[in-house]
């Protein structure tokens, strides 16, 4: 599974017209393309931060829905009046105990390591961080994006709410300077938002997948 991650920064107050376009709009012409396994939308209210994640089955089906997302990327930017930069990542794990819902809040922490060393990361988090990850208290999903070529990574966690989520802060950074320790990589940045809605469904069989934890 592959996920193409637009992050947007811009006028706040525009963030609420901004979900229903996304929802309404850009939603059901993405999940639309061949290939697609739903779409995330994430906020930071305070600072005028969103994130739209889209899915998909392969790098294949993510390279060939670039022009209908070209298109919507653009339109939403100009909507918030703000600025938006593209990453895309592999994702080697992914597992869910349940489904987040709206307000559930999202954690993404970034990572850094050699481009040699993304698959030892990826087994020590498979390994190690997601028994730890499913003994937490509050939490919905986790998964793992990678970027082979550059060696940027990130851990992605959904909590059922903002209050899960703040009661995990400690025991996370605790795991992720275990992680860091382990596969000698570098804790880039660690960030909170919203989720707004999500309609990501598991990926095929080259990821990881584990339902009903």
């Amino acid at each position: 599974m592959y996920v193409r991650m637009n992050m947007l920064a811009g006028d706040p107050a525009r963030l609420d017209e901004a979900a229903r376009y996304l929802e309404g709009t850009v939603r059901p012409q993405v999940e639309a393309q061949p290939g697609n396994r739903g779409l995330a939308f994430l906020t930071n209210a305070g600072l005028g931060l969103c994130i739209v994640a889209s899915y998909w089955d392969s790098i294949d089906a993510m390279t060939g829905s670039e022009q209908v997302v070209q298109v919507a990327r653009k339109e939403t930017t100009e909507l918030m009046k703000g600025t938006v930069t593209v990453e895309q990542y592999e994702v080697p794990v992914f597992v869910r105990r349940s489904r987040p819902s709206a307000g559930a809040g999202v954690r993404m922490v970034r990572i850094e390591c050699s481009p040699p060393g993304v698959d030892a990361l990826i087994d020590e988090f498979r390994n190690t961080g997601v028994p730890g990850l499913m003994e937490m208290q509050g939490l919905c999903s986790g998964q793992l994006m990678v970027d082979r070529t550059t060696g940027r990574c990130m851990v992605v966690t959904a909590w059922e709410d903002a209050d899960a989520m703040a009661a995990s802060r400690a025991e996370g950074a605790r795991r992720r300077a275990n992680l860091a320790d382990v596969t000698h990589s570098q804790i880039r940045s660690v960030e909170e938002y919203r989720l707004e809605f999500s309609s990501v469904r598991e990926g095929d069989t080259r990821s990881l997948i584990e339902r009903n934890i």
